[in-house]
């Protein structure tokens, strides 16, 4: 049974934004040869989607810049990807805030 208060705060969500590593990933990276490697879990990927298709964007923010990454989010057609060098994920929140209109 849904909970009618949860339902009604839920219609307010407009934007969903998460890190990637440890977050989306069980922490582990392989390193070597050609390209780097990441472990995603198959249900997170269909928890975003499932958001999604409620017509709420999803968005990634990360200070660790990966191929890895880029390949699962478009493979999730993530809406928004921010992978920066700066140390300071506030930057990549504020940039897809503006992007979106979003307060």
């Amino acid at each position: 049974m849904t909970n009618p208060d949860f339902q009604a705060r839920l219609e307010n969500v407009r934007l969903f934004l998460c890190d990637v590593d440890g977050i989306l990933t069980d922490t582990s990276v392989w390193m070597g040869g050609v390209d780097e490697l990441k472990r995603f879990h198959i249900q997170d990927g269909l928890g975003l989607r499932l958001l999604q298709r409620e017509g709420i964007k999803v968005g990634w923010i990360s200070n660790r810049p990966s191929f890895a990454t880029v390949a699962r989010a478009n493979d999730l057609k993530i809406d928004f990807l921010q992978q920066n060098h700066d140390g300071n994920k506030v930057n990549g929140v504020n940039e897809i805030l503006k992007q979106t209109g979003i307060d």
